[in-house]
Order: structure tokens, then sequence, then C-alpha cells
């Protein structure tokens, strides 16, 4: 509904995760911006376990012990608290260094975390993205 009144206003829309921006992206000038912290509700993530090797996985023993769905407003510190109490003590979970870095900017900015050196990218796990176009 935002960025419908938004396009028919003739404004742009600049969707701001967490606000966390080094470049203030997510607060330019001219543009509405959409606060997407509402939409993270660790009550309504889809943990999904799973045993399939994938192709992308670094080498070694790697397995996918599961996957998460998750709306774009929550932080590295939300999903590393929600992926520490619904999966194995074994896995490593792919997440960003900075607590409070949104998972949206961190795995479309690429992905990089204390994780990268063992796991690589947090970008190169992304399955799929829901996303909202503009026009």
């Amino acid at each position: 509904m935002a960025v419908n009144c938004a396009r028919d206003a003739g404004y742009k829309v600049s969707p701001r995760g967490r606000g966390h921006s080094y470049q203030g992206l997510s607060s330019m000038d001219g543009y509405l911006v959409i606060d997407l912290s509402l939409m993270c509700v660790p009550d309504n993530f889809t943990p999904t376990t799973q045993n399939e090797d994938y192709p992308w996985l670094l080498g070694g023993e790697q397995k996918v012990i599961g996957t998460i769905k998750s709306g774009s407003g929550c932080t590295n510190a939300v999903m590393l608290a929600y992926t520490a109490k619904h999966f194995p003590d074994d896995g490593i979970y792919l997440v960003g260094g900075c607590p409070s870095v949104g998972i949206t900017g961190y795995a479309t900015g690429g992905g990089q975390g204390d994780t990268t050196p063992w796991v690589g990218l947090g970008v190169d796990d992304v399955l799929s993205y829901d996303i909202v176009l503009y026009d």
C-alpha cells in the first residue's frame, strides 16, 4: 500500500531494513522511507530441516541443516538467537559479524561475517527473495 501511494504521488521509495547503512542509502532526500523493522516476527519464521547436499557448498562434509524464511526487518542478532534455539548444536550459522545489521543488507551486500572463511559468503546460500517492485 505504501509503495502504491508513493508511486501515485510521484515519490521514489527507499526501503530501510534496520537503518544501518554506512552510505546513508536507507534515508535519502526526496524519497519515501519505508521502515521494515516491524517485518521481523521470529514466531513467523519458517524453519525447514533437511539433510541434502547442495553443489555450491564448500568442500568437505558440509550439509544444509535447515533454512529459514524471515521478514526483511530482522537483524543478525535475532537470526542467530533463533538458529541457536531451533537448529542442532553442531551447525554453523550464516550471519554477519555485527549484531545490529539487518539481514536484508547482509544478504544483498554480499554476506560477509565471522563464518565467511569456513562457509563462504551469505549471499551464496540465499535460496530465494520475495521482492516488491516499485513500478
